[in-house]
């Protein structure tokens, strides 16, 4: 569901429940159009309101009212909320996992486990690489797919080795510790 921009809350701040109201209407169907007896009906204001909303928010920018209809939109061109949330998610997957590897690599034992998981990613994008040169999805390759399936072999391998050096590290620490006590 599309929620309201912040520039848009900004914007309108001083305009009361039912502008917001049928704004949030228009933006959480975006795909949909509304005649004003619509937004009328289902925000339960007249549609004398209403169309002082519609007439508003099209003169700014933020619907679309379709020419010889009296039909709207939200304009999508001007703010997609489909396009809003993927980017927000993606950013937000980011942002947590740089989280992660900062709370995660301020010691010696989970770095092991972080190069790990790189060369796990690198392995994964090589073997997609050589299924796509095999399959004949990029075409002629100047590089043949043996390499990319050697290569990400090879990367697997290192990474199941740098992980399962996560708790050896664990190990030879408790060792260490107990025995220079």
């Amino acid at each position: 569901m599309g929620t309201l921009p912040e520039q848009f809350r900004e914007d309108y701040e001083n305009y009361g429940d039912s502008f917001f109201a049928v704004a949030r209407l228009l933006i959480e169907n975006h795909d949909q159009q509304f005649t004003q007896s619509d937004l009328a009906d289902k925000v339960e204001v007249s549609q004398t309101r209403v169309s002082d909303f519609t007439t508003t928010l099209t003169d700014d920018g933020w619907i679309d009212r379709h020419e010889n209809q009296t039909t709207f939109e939200w304009d999508t061109e001007w703010y997609n909320p489909a396009e809003r949330e993927a980017t927000d998610a993606v950013f937000g997957l980011y942002r947590d996992l740089w989280t992660v590897l900062q709370a995660h690599s301020q010691t010696s034992t989970t770095l092991w486990a972080i190069i790990g998981l790189a060369f796990f990613v690198a392995a994964t994008v090589l073997l997609a690489f050589y299924l796509a040169v095999k399959t004949g999805l990029f075409g002629e390759s100047a590089v043949s797919p043996v390499v990319f399936l050697v290569l990400g072999g090879g990367l697997v391998v290192s990474g199941l080795i740098m992980t399962a050096l996560t708790p050896l590290q664990a190990f030879m620490n408790r060792f260490l510790d107990r025995l220079l006590s």
